[in-house]
C-alpha cells in the first residue's frame, strides 16, 4: 500500500472512532433530567401526607399519584388525616381508586338471630294465620306453631288471624332469641250473619241435648216432690214441702204445697189458661196463695222442655258467637220475637242453665229462670233445681228443689184436680 493512502486510511479510522467516543457525551449532555417525584414507586400514606404539608402544588400531586399510584386504601381515619392536610375531593377518589386492591374485605354479616317457637292459638278453630304478611297456613285444633322467625331490627312481628265469617284480629308479638314457648291466645269475633247461623245451631244443639222431640214430650210428663221456698210481692219469705206433676200434653200443671208443722197445705192446679185453687182456710186471700197462683204458670211455662218447644214454634231468630257449648264455661243466645226477648245461657253440657225474658208490651212480667242438677225422665231430662224470680222492683217468685222425679206419662185429669 502507498503511503499516502495509508495516512488517508488512518485518518478515516481515526475521525469515525472520535466520532462514536463524542456521540454519547453529547446525546447526555442534551437529554431533560427526571423528574423522580413523578416516576418513583407508588406512595405510602406517610408520603402523600408529606407532599401536602409541604405545600405541594395539587396538581403536581394528583399527577403524581397518577402516574406512580399508591401502596394504601384509605381509612375513615385516613380520610380525616387527608383532608386535615389540605387534600382536595379529587385526590382523595383518586388515591381511592390507584389503592382500591388495598381496600379491605368487608366483614360477614352478623349470624341472624332467630326466636324462639311462637305458638299462636284462635278461637274458634280453624283460623288462617300470617306473619309479617307471610302465610303460615291454617291452625290444626285451633294452634299453629311457628318456627324459625328472624329477630328484625324492630324486634317483633305482626301477626294476622283471619276466618270466613269473623272479623280479622291483627296482634304485635315480641321475640326474643331462643325464648321459650309463649302462646299467644286471639278470639275472632264473628260478623252479624255469622251469628245468626251460630245462634240456630246452638238452639238445634239445646233442642238435641233436651231428647229431642221424644225427649221434649217425655220431660213435661212427671211427677215429684221436694222443698220449696215463696218469695210473695211484698218480699216476705215462706218456706213449705211440695208435691208437684205435669202433664204438657194437657197443658196442666199441679203443685201442692203444705207447711206441716202449721198444717197448713195450698194447692194451685193450672190447665189450659185456667187455674183452680183451694186448701186451707187461713191461706185465702193472702200474699202467699196470690203469688202461688202467679207461679203455676210459670212452673208450667218455663219447664226447659215446654219452653224450648214454644220458642221453637215460635221461629225467633237467633244469634250467638258459639255455635255449640263451651267447655270453658256458659255459651250466650238471644232469641227475639214479637212477645220480646229471651236471652238464653246454655253450660258446658249444653243444657239450659238459664233464661231472662223481656217482654214486648202486654206480654206478660219479666222473669228469670236458673235450672240446676238435670235428672232423666223417660227419654227427655228435666232440672231438679227451678228457681223463678220476677224482675220487679221487690224481687219475689219461687224456688223449687226435687229431692225426687219421676217419668209419669199416664197421668189423667184426675190427677190434676183441687
Amino acid at each position: 500500500m502507498r503511503p499516502s493512502r495509508w495516512r488517508s486510511y488512518r485518518t478515516l479510522t481515526l475521525c469515525i472512532a472520535l466520532a462514536c467516543a463524542l456521540t454519547p457525551a453529547q446525546t447526555a449532555r442534551g437529554r431533560a433530567p427526571q423528574d423522580k417525584f413523578l416516576t418513583g414507586p407508588p406512595f405510602p400514606l406517610e408520603e402523600v401526607l408529606g407532599a401536602l404539608n409541604a405545600h405541594v402544588p395539587a396538581r403536581r400531586i394528583l399527577s403524581a399519584v397518577e402516574s406512580r399510584g399508591v401502596t394504601f386504601y384509605p381509612s375513615p381515619a385516613d380520610v380525616s388525616k387527608l383532608q386535615a392536610a389540605g387534600a382536595t375531593d379529587d385526590l382523595i377518589q383518586l388515591i381511592e381508586a390507584k389503592g382500591a386492591k388495598f381496600k379491605p374485605a368487608p366483614p360477614p354479616p352478623p349470624k341472624p338471630k332467630i326466636a324462639g317457637l311462637l305458638t299462636l292459638s284462635c278461637a274458634p278453630a280453624e283460623c288462617n294465620v300470617s306473619v309479617d304478611g307471610k302465610p303460615q297456613g291454617p291452625t290444626q285444633a285451633g294452634v299453629k306453631k311457628v318456627a324459625g322467625l328472624v329477630i328484625g331490627p324492630q324486634g317483633s312481628v305482626v301477626v294476622d288471624f283471619s276466618k270466613d265469617g269473623y272479623f280479622g284480629q291483627q296482634i304485635i308479638v315480641p321475640l326474643q332469641p331462643n325464648a321459650p314457648e309463649t302462646p299467644k291466645l286471639v278470639t275472632l269475633q264473628p260478623t252479624a250473619a255469622m251469628q245468626e247461623k251460630l245462634g240456630s245451631q246452638l238452639f238445634a244443639h239445646l233442642l238435641a241435648k233436651i231428647g229431642g222431640e221424644a225427649g221434649i214430650k217425655d220431660a213435661q210428663m212427671l211427677t215429684g216432690s221436694g222443698t220449696a221456698a215463696l218469695y210473695d210481692a211484698t218480699g216476705q219469705r215462706s218456706d213449705w214441702n211440695f208435691t208437684a206433676r205435669l202433664n204438657g200434653s194437657a197443658a196442666s200443671a199441679y203443685i201442692e204445697m203444705e207447711i206441716k208443722l202449721a198444717e197448713l197445705k195450698w194447692r194451685d192446679v193450672i190447665k189450659g189458661p185456667v187455674v183452680r185453687s183451694g186448701g186451707a182456710g187461713k191461706l185465702k186471700n193472702t200474699p202467699v196463695v196470690k203469688e202461688m197462683a202467679q207461679n203455676i204458670q210459670q212452673f208450667r211455662d218455663y219447664q226447659p222442655a215446654a219452653l224450648l218447644a214454644a220458642l221453637n214454634a215460635q221461629k225467633l231468630k237467633w244469634v250467638s258467637i258459639l255455635g255449640a257449648p263451651s267447655p270453658s264455661g256458659p255459651v250466650t243466645l238471644k232469641g227475639t220475637g214479637s212477645a220480646g226477648e229471651y236471652t238464653l245461657t246454655v253450660d258446658s253440657n249444653g243444657l239450659l242453665e238459664s233464661v231472662v225474658y223481656q217482654p214486648a208490651a202486654g206480654h206478660g212480667p219479666a222473669l228469670s229462670v236458673q235450672y240446676g242438677n238435670y235428672a232423666p225422665v223417660g227419654q227427655g231430662k228435666t232440672p231438679k233445681v227451678f228457681d223463678l224470680r220476677y224482675q220487679e222492683k221487690t224481687p219475689h217468685g219461687l224456688s223449687l228443689h226435687f229431692d225426687s222425679v219421676q217419668y209419669a206419662p199416664k197421668l189423667t185429669d184426675k190427677d190434676f184436680r183441687t
